[in-house]
């Protein structure tokens, strides 16, 4: 039986260059930036209130991604209301997931204003700050467009979002 030594030379290059054609989206994605837009069919639940939020909704979505694929989204809102039937929505645990696990974290902040009924047009301001995964340490903003209607008895929404923005990964 005959073995080969990673000595030999053609098995060295041949080892690397496999390794280099596995490895290479994972080292291109890097430090890079990454462009996206996403789709989200989203519904929300009220499930409290606090003294600074007159409702806390637990929010919970479906879409896709440009540049990551199929995802998931999730967070906790303290919504207030505002002027004229505008509402207020604030959130520090925003979370991202795509396939395979990894999270995309962050917050946002926006408004909720009245449209023809029973639509409300929802606009708002995304900042990513870390997660897991590939997203330990990445950074980012996007911005959020979308349609929900809201119903007040029992509190409850669901909607459409648009999120379009930028995710730069650590190198």
């Amino acid at each position: 039986m005959q073995t080969y030594a990673l000595s030999r030379p053609w098995l060295r290059l041949a080892c690397a260059g496999a390794l280099a054609v596995t490895l290479m989206p994972v080292l291109a994605a890097k430090g890079k930036t990454l462009e996206f837009k996403a789709g989200l069919t989203i519904s929300e639940t009220a499930i409290g209130s606090s003294g600074s939020c007159a409702l806390i909704f637990a929010v919970t979505g479906s879409g896709y991604a440009t540049s990551l694929g199929p995802v998931t989204f999730t967070s906790t809102d303290c919504v207030n209301p505002g002027v004229d039937g505008t509402l207020t929505f604030t959130s520090t645990n925003v979370s991202l997931k795509v396939a395979g696990g990894d999270t995309l974290t962050g917050s946002y902040d926006g408004t909720a204003t009245p449209q023809p009924a029973p639509f409300m047009g929802i606009r708002g301001d995304v900042t990513f700050d870390g997660g897991s995964g590939r997203f330990m340490n990445a950074s980012g903003a996007a911005t959020i467009d979308g349609v929900e209607v809201i119903t007040f008895t029992p509190p409850s929404g669901a909607g459409t979002l648009f999120i379009s923005g930028s995710i730069t990964l650590p190198k």
